[in-house]
């Protein structure tokens, strides 16, 4: 009873401080300049006409409202400068047109600000608009190919960017600061430097996703059901899930930031042949990438520390994967535990550093053939390695230092419950750098087979570190102090737990 109370109480404590995170003002600093989602004042532009709302149906239509401009790709017609205030009914409605338009600086209140349906390839481009209060969506453009969406600013929770089989558009530096950028069939389309509540993109191909900055949501960016995409140099930050994507083969995720989620930086589910280099997954509060059922994947050069339960988690469950995927140059530092693998088979880990964990620096669970080299696990409070119901794993070439340093849970550096890991190479007789050899005989290894390494290293494999992402999210003072005193509140709860486990299981 006494333990059920005490794990009441830390799971009472931990939910108040998340609560009280997600209600702060969401204020902080990247590369320099400050970001406030909650501003209320936005540029003004000056002298708009007031405008009643627009109906366009058919080409005629331009001429009937006296829009400057032919519609032609040289000489379109002009809608600008035009206040316009609809509570019933969509500020400009335009469909079933082939003429080329320009809406531009123009200021909207409607039902739906700016409604675009089946209009010509490359005939639309909207421009420099600020829309607010709307009851449903911003913009809404459908079967529409070819749509230019620059430099809008959308105001007001309600507002938000729907684009339906519009491919080969061009989504630009628009600001939707508490509303999405929801994207489905614009395959062959950017979506650039846009400051909004999340991009959500399904169905498409061939889409750039490329320096957005998405925050205070529950997902950045959600991709699924895509092909060929390439998701770079974005920030998403303070969200649940800092990207999340599935079913989406052929893709690129690099060099983005993904940190100071509730849960996780990255969730990927049923990648094939997807590259995950150079990104930042730092200071979520659960993972920093989780990867289910991926295959062909290369997973380099990643940064994922300061996570509250695994710096990587690999995990393919009841999916029946057996193509390789590589996990190399990564880094996953001061997490709960540096890397998870369970009910994962036939991964390279190699070159890569687990050190510094509250736990383990690596956990295999149901893990199988995995080839596991050149890795450097130091100074994990408990074992470098830890495996459980593994077998037929190849562990050599490997450097264990001060792990379990205090011998909280056994007597070596690493535990091992599975059969038939190889923790040497009996071929070169070559095994694992220990830095509490004793420099003679066999290096024995904590578990219930009698493993040993019959050929520890003198000296350590170390190989050359790559050069690491430099990109960090750097918070103001008033958003980072209660970061910190969760983060401190729930490693603190995470420690008693997994000590007072261990002192359970000694016991018995």
């Amino acid at each position: 009873m006494m333990n059920k109370k005490n794990n009441l109480f830390l799971m009472i404590i931990l939910s108040m401080l998340i609560f009280t995170i997600s209600t702060s003002e969401s204020k902080f600093q990247i590369l320099g300049e400050s970001y406030n989602v909650f501003q209320t004042s936005f540029p003004e532009i000056k002298a708009y006409s007031n405008h009643e709302s627009i109906r366009i149906i058919s080409d005629d239509n331009f001429t009937d409202y006296g829009f400057s401009g032919y519609g032609n790709n040289t000489r379109p017609y002009i809608i600008e400068n035009l206040n316009i205030i609809s509570y019933v009914q969509d500020a400009i409605l335009i469909q079933d047109t082939t003429k080329h338009f320009v809406i531009r600086n123009c200021h909207l209140t409607g039902t739906r600000g700016i409604m675009v349906t089946n209009v010509g390839t490359n005939t639309i481009s909207i421009l420099n608009n600020t829309i607010t209060h709307c009851n449903y969506t911003a913009i809404w453009i459908r079967e529409s190919a070819g749509v230019v969406l620059h430099d809008n600013i959308l105001q007001y929770k309600s507002c938000r960017i729907i684009l339906r089989d519009v491919p080969y558009s061009s989504v630009v530096n628009n600001s939707c600061f508490w509303g999405q950028i929801d994207i489905d069939c614009a395959g062959y389309s950017n979506i650039t430097d846009n400051t909004c509540a999340g991009i959500v993109c399904g169905d498409s191909r061939n889409i750039i996703l490329e320096d957005n900055l998405c925050q205070d949501t529950f997902y950045g960016i959600k991709i699924k059901y895509s092909r060929s995409n390439k998701i770079l140099n974005n920030t998403c930050i303070n969200c649940n899930v800092g990207l999340s994507i599935e079913s989406c083969p052929n893709s690129v995720i690099s060099g983005n930031n993904f940190s100071n989620s509730i849960l996780t930086g990255i969730s990927s589910r049923g990648l094939i042949s997807s590259n995950f280099t150079n990104n930042i997954c730092e200071y979520n509060l659960e993972v920093g990438m989780s990867f289910v059922a991926g295959e062909y994947l290369l997973v380099k050069n990643n940064t994922c520390n300061h996570n509250g339960l695994y710096g990587i988690k690999i995990s393919d469950n009841e999916f029946d994967v057996n193509e390789p995927s590589d996990f190399v140059n990564n880094f996953c530092e001061f997490n709960g535990i540096g890397i998870k693998i369970k009910d994962a088979n036939r991964r390279m880990i190699a070159n890569n550093t687990f050190s510094n964990n509250l736990e383990y620096g690596m956990h295999l669970e149901y893990a199988s053939y995995n080839s596991i080299h050149y890795n450097i696990l130091e100074n994990n409070s408990d074992f470098g390695i830890f495996s459980t119901w593994s077998w037929q794993n190849d562990i050599f070439y490997n450097d264990f230092i001060n792990n379990n340093a205090e011998m909280l849970s056994g007597f070596s550096q690493c535990f091992d419950e599975g059969f038939n890991n190889h923790w040497y190479d009996e071929e070169n007789q070559l095994g694992n750098y220990w830095s509490d050899y004793i420099g003679e005989g066999n290096y024995t290894i904590d578990g219930g087979e009698d493993f040993v390494d019959r050929y520890p290293n003198a000296e350590p494999f170390r190989y050359e570190i790559t050069t690491t992402p430099t990109q960090t999210p750097v918070e103001t003072e008033e958003a980072l102090t209660p970061k910190l005193v969760y983060i401190s509140f729930y490693f603190l709860g995470v420690t008693f737990l997994v000590r007072r486990r261990k002192m359970h299981h000694w016991k018995v």
